[in-house]
């Protein structure tokens, strides 16, 4: 069953879909609420938000938005970033700075586990990969701990300005080798 069916299944209250979608994704959304939060416990208890979110508001999914598995991602991420940026968290737990090379490890292994997703994963570490190590910390920073560039020039010491240019030009590599990798499999696709 896809994904599309399996959430049109929770919006009608049907748990059975909504263990479905746990059983596929939440390997995948720990390993996102692990990159930001750094700690399992915390990252454990926002999972389970997350879809206890996802069932009540199954609802508001909009394909013509979006895939299930992006709108899931975004809902970890965001709660994530809303935990990392609450008064008690940031009292009791500092940002850590830089981000452990794991992190994509850590979400590739959680991927392996739904076939379907692996294309996915190799595709961001093989982009990932095409960037200087000084645009991969930044970016993880802008995505994995939800810095705006002006908390990252303060927190890596260097001008706003660069930290722009940096991510801007992380972004254009990524685009580019995504469009690339998208073209070729487009390409194989059409020659079958």
């Amino acid at each position: 069953m896809d994904d599309t069916d399996l959430i049109d299944r929770v919006a009608r209250a049907d748990p059975e879909a909504l263990g479905h979608l746990y059983d596929r994704y939440a390997p995948l959304l720990l390993a996102v609420g692990l990159g930001i939060l750094s700690n399992r416990q915390e990252a454990e208890d926002v999972l389970h938000n997350v879809f206890m979110e996802i069932w009540r508001k199954a609802s508001q999914y909009d394909g013509r938005r979006g895939s299930v598995r992006a709108w899931l991602i975004l809902r970890m991420r965001s709660r994530s970033l809303d935990r990392l940026r609450s008064a008690p968290y940031t009292q009791s737990i500092p940002i850590p700075i830089p981000i452990p090379d794991t992190v994509l490890e850590n979400t590739a292994n959680g991927m392996s586990q739904d076939p379907a997703l692996a294309w996915d994963c190799q595709a961001v570490r093989k982009a990932m990969s095409k960037l200087s190590r000084e645009q991969r910390t930044i970016m993880e920073l802008a995505y994995f701990q939800g810095l705006s560039a002006s908390e990252i020039a303060s927190h890596v010491g260097l001008p706003l300005g660069t930290i722009k240019s940096r991510m801007r030009g992380a972004l254009n590599v990524l685009r580019t080798h995504y469009d690339t990798q998208c073209q070729r499999i487009s390409n194989e696709t059409e020659g079958k």
